[in-house]
C-alpha cells in the first residue's frame, strides 16, 4: 500500500508542476501579446509624429482627431549670431 501511496503522490506533484507550467506559458503568450500590441501602437504614433513635423516643414496641412491644420513655415528675422543657444543645439 505504500508504494501506491508514493506512485499517487508523484502524480498528483507532477500534475501540480504541469499546471504551473502551463500557468507560466501562458502569462508569458499574454506578455508577449501585450508587448507586439504597445509596440505596434508606438510605432504608429512615431509615425504620425513624423507626418506632423514634416507637414509643418512643407507648411502642408495635419490632422489631429477630426481637427485640421494648417502648418506654415516661414523665415525668422533672427540669425545665429544673435540667438547662439540655436547654434550649439545643431
Amino acid at each position: 500500500m505504500s508504494g501506491d501511496h508514493r506512485g499517487l503522490s508523484l502524480i498528483v506533484g507532477l500534475c501540480a508542476l504541469n499546471a504551473a507550467l502551463v500557468t507560466w506559458c501562458a502569462a508569458d503568450l499574454h506578455a508577449d501579446l501585450r508587448l507586439r500590441q504597445v509596440r505596434a501602437v508606438a510605432e504608429s504614433n512615431l509615425q504620425q509624429a513624423e507626418q506632423k513635423w514634416m507637414a509643418c516643414h512643407r507648411s502642408e496641412i495635419y490632422t489631429v482627431g477630426t481637427d485640421i491644420y494648417l502648418a506654415e513655415t516661414k523665415k525668422s528675422h533672427l540669425t545665429t549670431a544673435q540667438v547662439p543657444e540655436v547654434r550649439r543645439a545643431m
